[in-house]
Parts: structure tokens; C-alpha cells; sequence
């Protein structure tokens, strides 16, 4: 720091262009931690816990066997969790940074929520928007693909998959399948015994993370209901 200041104040005048990435640096530092700030507010009225730097072992308790660590990628990185309690289910959110490794590698992040379960609450099954990377995933894996009438034309846009195809019709009710108007990037997918919610690359805020954790709950309350409707 006293180098920056000497630097700073030497006798002979400091380049505008210095000047102005030194201040960008500013900006952004301060931009950050307001965010970080509105982050922890947001936990603390849900009466959650927040840690903005994310260990390797407290990512992977949230996203490990999930189709997003499925990608074929050498880096993984986790910032801003925010877990706890909310309508009995223990629930969990953070945003998660990958990267292929090498040279010139970009990175997606996305900003997820997690509803954790009992293991074998709900089917294993995926919701992710039709598009041309995720029709050719599915060309390329054993992922059965799981067709439903309701609402028309729902599946001209989505790509359903699941281990229980009979059961995925049941659960997937037009009601259900709603939450997707208007939000055809929004992924869901359940290993079983854990939702997850998201928008791929996407990063949320702090009121927009919350929000997504509600969708989250009550997406796993009324599959609940529906399971128990149909036994």
C-alpha cells in the first residue's frame, strides 16, 4: 500500500489512464462488498447462516452427483452460501463458478438453491430448457427422455428425463409444470433425495436468490402432496 501511495504522490504527474483503472479497481471492490453485505442481510431475516468464501467439502454437500458437476471441467469453484431451515426442509444456496482449465478457458456461474431430502423422497429427473447443447447431452447419455401431453407443447421446449417415467407423468402436473411459463431457461432436476433450482449462468442477488429457494420449496411441497395423492 505505501508503495501505491508513493507512487501516487511522485512528483511527476500519473497517467489519466492509471488514474482511471485505479479507480475501476475501487468501484468494483466497493460494488462487491455491498453485495456481500445485502448477502448476509438476506440470510440473517431467513435466520440462515452466510460464509462467502465456500470450502471445496461444503460445495460439493450441495451440488456433488448433480447433473451440473456432470460437465466435463477441471475447476470448481463455490462463493456465497447462505443455508438453514425454512418450512420445515433444510435448504441451501450458493453460486457455483466453472471453468474448463487451459488457456483461455471461460467460466459459467450460476447461482443455485438446494432443497434437501430424505434419500428416495422424489424421482430422479431433470427439467433443462431444449436447446442445442442439451439435445446433443442427451443424444450422447443413457438419460431417458420422458415425454408429457400437458401443458401443450411444454416438451417443444424442455427436455424432461427420469428413472420413472410413469411416475414423472403423475408428478408433473399442468400445475406444476406452470412454474416454467415465461421461464424456459429455468433448470430443475432431483437426484432423489435432493432438488436442485437454477438458472444456467446466471447469477442472482441477494432478493433474487431468496426468491429462488421459495420456488424451490414449494415446487418439493406440491410434488410431495401429489406423491401422497397418488398412492
Amino acid at each position: 500500500m505505501s508503495d501505491i501511495l508513493g507512487f501516487l504522490n511522485a512528483s511527476e504527474p500519473v497517467p489519466a489512464f492509471v488514474v482511471l483503472f485505479l479507480l475501476w479497481i475501487v468501484a468494483q471492490f466497493v460494488r462487491w462488498r455491498k453485495k456481500d453485505n445485502k448477502w448476509k442481510l438476506a440470510a440473517e431475516k431467513l435466520g440462515f447462516t452466510a460464509k462467502l468464501m465456500v470450502s471445496a467439502e461444503e460445495r460439493d454437500a450441495v451440488l456433488s452427483g448433480s447433473w451440473l458437476l456432470r460437465r466435463q471441467i477441471l475447476n470448481r469453484t463455490a462463493y456465497r452460501l447462505m443455508s438453514g431451515t425454512q418450512g420445515g426442509l433444510r435448504v441451501a444456496a450458493l453460486t457455483h463458478v466453472t471453468s474448463t482449465g487451459g488457456k483461455g478457458s471461460s467460466g459459467q456461474r450460476e447461482t443455485v438453491a438446494c432443497i434437501f431430502l430424505p434419500a428416495g423422497t422424489l424421482p430422479v429427473f431433470a427439467i433443462r430448457h431444449r436447446g442445442f447443447g442439451s439435445g446433443i447431452g442427451l443424444l450422447l447419455s443413457d438419460d431417458q427422455e420422458v415425454q408429457v401431453d400437458q401443458p401443450p407443447g411444454f416438451c417443444n421446449d424442455h427436455i424432461i428425463t427420469g428413472n420413472d417415467e410413469d411416475l414423472l407423468r403423475k408428478l408433473l402436473t399442468p400445475e406444476w409444470l406452470s412454474i416454467f411459463v415465461n421461464q424456459s431457461a429455468l433448470h430443475v432436476e432431483s437426484n432423489g433425495g435432493r432438488l436442485l433450482i437454477y438458472w444456467p449462468g446466471t447469477i442472482l442477488d441477494a432478493v433474487d436468490t431468496v426468491q429462488l429457494i421459495d420456488k424451490g420449496i414449494r415446487l418439493v411441497t406440491a410434488m410431495q402432496k401429489t406423491m401422497i395423492d397418488c398412492m
